[in-house]
Order: structure tokens, then C-alpha cells, then sequence
């Protein structure tokens, strides 16, 4: 299996996304393929806020390289908006946001950038924005042809000092004296009183300190990124997809490497590689685990879980099934970190709400809040190729946390053919492509935004769109379910063919 270059941008980030400090969640929608003038594929963001009756349709901003005060400009191909993290960089109370434009050109083509935006009273602000690459004063390493800088982004606090920091997937990084191609690698920027600052920026590979493993050719090491503190001591940890990593004969089986916080930043020490093995699972060529990320306490145990998603996994219980997906759950413990212990491994058959069919990719991504505010995280999966009515018109599985993790116990299957959601379903239209989570209404229960990608709006195709789902007691469900694309009532531009609105979130 071949790497796609775009779109794979699926880790789920810290809950918090108030840009404002109102108090709501806001939400930062990204549409890399967004045509911006003349531009072709230039990308942009569009920004929602969010209030007592969920994200609004007012003062909504659109982001591109061309906004008033933005460093840099729009070029054809820079897709900006194909990742997305946010935290608070500069510690004044209001979230920022980071964007990946990983097709950006610099020194040399494709290099990639990233840009931040930050928060404040009125919301995000081109003062003070930032733009950074791998030819920033102080930043390691140097732009090279096709490394796409910003491909991935994720926020955690990896020092505990009370600054957000930023990692930064670096996919196609070549490194060493005789290079290796496309081993990829990781940046990390820490936040401080001004911002992100170079000072003590590290760049880790396979091949740093005591990381596990070695940098190898088209591992694609950074390929996905996850912030969570595993161990609970105060301190984010990272844990870093390499869905492409071969193990021992078996081509692109995957592995997830976690680096830990400490009070320096992220560190080698005690570093582990996770893979199928790991969990009773069997290595397989293909599996890509590692490709989905996302962190949560489903245990209630006051330390982070990892859930790990495999949707390329194909059963052979009752003969092959191809591609139908899995999800692996390592669970976090006060002081000793991640552990396979009371491991899960997760198929759309086990959460007894839809089987397990071939193609569907459950595991393509993955968020995880507490959904019905009972003091443990729930776990979003997104099946965007799941067939019901339509042919890849997607769906959304939940799992509920519990005393002892995730369960069946609740288990939902949404999609826009049942709930009485704002849109209908449609083949190809991919829903649960992307996922986040956030608190859009405020209060204590999460909500999901779900991001449509291949929706189509009238006989305009693939111009994509985001659906909020909103929390209860009884966990996420239909009421005051909201549906935004470009053609929506106050949201800037317009709907055009191919934007892919909602690819990521």
C-alpha cells in the first residue's frame, strides 16, 4: 500500500479550542484544497465560535495565506489547512491555533510550513501570527525538497511549564550522512510568554537517543501525532504514528512510539514501540497500524489511554475480509505509563452495532471526550467508507468508557441516515473522514464534529461540509444536530467543486 499525500491528518488533540476564552469551544475547520484567487489547491480555514446554542453562524472567519497580516501568500498547491492543532502557545488564556501547509514552497518545493494564528478577546488575530519551517532562526535541521514540514501537528504541554508546545510530523524527512529516504521525523517548538520559540526546538527520529527502532526508508515516522499524559506526573507525552514501518518481513505492518515529558521536554528515556504484537495481535503486511491517534482516560484512573487505529487490518476469521479495520486501546497508569495489560483490540462486528465488511476502514480516525459527563472518556471511530444505504457514505461508531474502559455498553452508530440529521446520506460522501471533539455548547459535555469531505451541496461536488453532534447524559445524539458547509447562511466564500471542506478538523 501506497501513501496518499493528503488528508491523513487524524490524531485527536487536547479537548479545550476556546480561540475567544468565552468559554465555548470553538472550531477550526480546514479545506486544503480550497482554490484562493487564481491558486489552485491553495487551501484555508474557516473558523466558527461557538455559544449557547452551539457553533454560530456569526463571526465566522476564513483564514488563507492571502488574510490581511498573514506571513507569506498563497501559492498554487500549498494546502494550507491540511493539519490542525491548538493550544495555548503563549499562556494568556486563549487557544491558539496552529496550520500546517505542508505542499509549501520555500528554499525548496514542498518544504512545508507552518503558520499560527493566536487567540485573544475578539478571537484569533493575524498580530502577531507566526510562520515557521525548517529554515526559522534557530530551527534544526534545513528545507529540503518534498520533507512537508506541517504535514501532522499536535499540542501538549511536554515540559509541564504551563505553555502549550507543538510537534510538528516532518513525513518525508531524509536523514543522516547517507540519507534515508523518507524515514521522516518530528520537530517539537515549546511554547513560552511570547509564543512558540525555537529555543531548546528539538527534531527526533528513529535513529535519536534511545528511541526505538532505526530510521529506515519510507517509514514516514511522525505520520500521525497524539499528546496525552500517559504516566499522570504532569507532563504531556507523545506518542508518534509510523503506519509505513516494516517489521520483520511484513511491509507497512505499522508501530506507534511514545516519547516521554519531562521537565526538559520530550525525552528518549524509557521510550517504547507499541505495535500489533504488542496486543495479542498478529503482524501483518499492510495493517498500517498507527495510521489514527487519539488520547483519553477511559478508565477514569487519572492517566491518559491511547487508542491506536488499524483500518487497513483485514480478518481471516471466516476468510480474508479486506480492509475492514481495527482499533487497538493500550491503557495509562499513575507512574507507570502506557501498558498492554488490560489491552482491547476493537472491530466494528465487536461493537455490535454494525459487522465488519470489507473496504470500510474502521479506524480511519479518531477523537475521544467524555460524550455523556460521566467522568470518562468515550471514544469516537470514524468508518468514512462504510456502506449502509449508499456506497462510502461513512459513519461514526462510539464506544463508552467505563470503570474498567471502553465498552460496549451504549454503543452508538451514527451517520447522516439516522438521527435526524440535517443532511442526508449520500454515496461517497465519507462521513467520519476527520473528527474532533470539543465543548461547543460549553457546559460539561463534549460534542463531535464530524467532518464530510465528499459532501456534495447541489450539483456542486465534493465541496465538503462539517455536521456537530451534540452531548447528553445519554451520550452524543440528534438534538441540535448542526450542518455548515461554504454555502451556508454567514460562512465566508462559497461552495466550489473538489474544496474538501471538513478534511480536516
Amino acid at each position: 500500500m501506497q501513501p496518499a499525500l493528503a488528508f491523513l491528518l487524524l490524531a485527536a488533540p487536547a479537548l479545550a479550542q476556546d480561540f475567544n476564552g468565552d468559554g465555548y469551544g470553538d472550531l477550526a475547520v480546514g479545506a486544503p484544497k480550497e482554490d484562493v484567487g487564481a491558486y489552485s489547491d491553495a487551501g484555508a480555514v474557516t473558523v466558527f465560535y461557538g455559544g449557547a446554542n452551539g457553533l454560530k453562524n456569526t463571526g465566522v472567519q476564513q483564514w488563507t495565506q492571502d488574510s490581511t497580516g498573514i506571513a507569506n501568500f498563497c501559492e498554487n498547491g500549498d494546502q494550507f489547512g491540511v493539519a490542525l492543532a491548538h493550544g495555548d502557545f503563549d499562556g494568556n488564556g486563549y487557544d491558539d491555533l496552529a496550520i500546517g501547509a505542508n505542499l509549501e514552497d520555500l528554499a525548496a518545493t514542498n518544504c512545508g510550513a507552518v503558520h499560527v494564528l493566536y487567540g485573544g478577546p475578539n478571537g484569533l488575530a493575524s498580530l502577531n501570527n507566526e510562520f515557521w519551517h525548517q529554515d526559522s532562526s534557530g530551527v534544526l535541521d534545513s528545507c529540503e525538497s518534498w520533507d512537508q514540514f506541517g504535514a501532522e501537528l499536535s499540542a501538549g504541554d511536554f515540559n509541564g511549564d504551563g505553555y502549550a508546545d507543538l510537534a510538528i510530523g516532518v513525513i518525508y524527512e531524509d536523514l543522516g550522512r547517507t540519507p534515508v529516504t523518507d524515514c521522516g521525523a518530528v520537530a517539537v517548538l515549546y511554547g513560552s510568554p511570547g509564543g512558540l520559540s525555537s529555543t531548546n526546538n528539538q527534531l527526533w527520529s528513529q535513529d535519536s537517543g534511545t528511541v526505538p527502532d532505526l530510521n529506515e526508508a519510507s517509514d514516514y515516522f511522525g505520520w500521525t501525532l497524539a499528546s496525552g499524559d500517559f504516566n499522570a506526573d504532569g507532563r504531556d507525552d507523545l506518542a508518534v504514528g509510523t503506519p509505513y514501518e516494516k517489521l520483520y518481513t511484513s511491509d507497512d505492518a505499522g508501530a506507534v512510539i511514545v516519547l516521554n515529558g519531562s521537565a526538559s521536554g520530550l525525552t528518549s528515556m524509557n521510550s517504547k514501540s507499541w505495535n500489533q504484537a504488542s496486543l495479542s495481535g498478529e503482524i501483518e503486511s499492510n495493517d498500517c497500524f498507527g495510521w489514527a491517534l487519539a488520547t483519553g482516560d477511559f478508565d477514569g484512573n487519572g492517566a491518559d489511554d491511547l487508542a491506536v487505529g488499524s483500518p487497513t487490518e483485514s480478518l481471516e476469521a471466516f476468510g480474508t475480509i479486506a480492509e475492514v479495520g481495527t482499533v487497538q486501546v493500550l491503557y495509562g497508569a499513575p507512574g507507570t505509563g502506557l501498558s498492554n495489560a488490560n489491552g482491547q483490540s476493537w472491530t466494528q462486528s465487536a461493537t455490535f452495532q454494525d459487522g465488519s465488511e470489507a473496504h470500510d476502514w474502521f479506524g480511519y480516525a479518531l477523537a475521544a471526550a467524555d460524550f455523556n459527563n460521566d467522568g470518562r472518556a468515550d471514544l469516537a471511530i470514524g468508518v468514512p467508507f462504510e456502506d449502509l444505504d449508499f456506497s462510502s457514505q461513512g459513519a461514526v461508531n462510539v464506544l463508552n468508557g467505563g470503570p474498567v474502559g471502553l465498552s460496549t455498553s451504549g454503543a452508538k452508530l451514527l451517520h447522516q441516515g439516522n438521527l435526524g440529521f440535517a443532511d442526508p446520506a449520500e454515496g461517497g460522501d465519507n462521513f467520519g473522514f476527520a473528527l474532533r471533539a470539543g465543548r461547543f455548547l460549553g457546559g460539561s459535555y463534549a460534542s463531535l464534529a464530524v467532518g464530510v469531505p465528499h459532501e456534495d451541496a447541489g450539483t456542486v461536488v465534493d465541496c465538503g461540509a462539517v455536521q456537530a453532534i451534540y452531548g447528553s447524559g445519554s451520550g452524543l445524539g440528534a438534538a441540535g444536530t448542526q450542518f455548515y458547509h461554504q454555502g451556508s447562511s454567514g460562512v465566508p466564500d462559497n461552495n466550489e467543486t473538489f474544496d474538501g471542506f471538513g478534511s480536516s478538523l
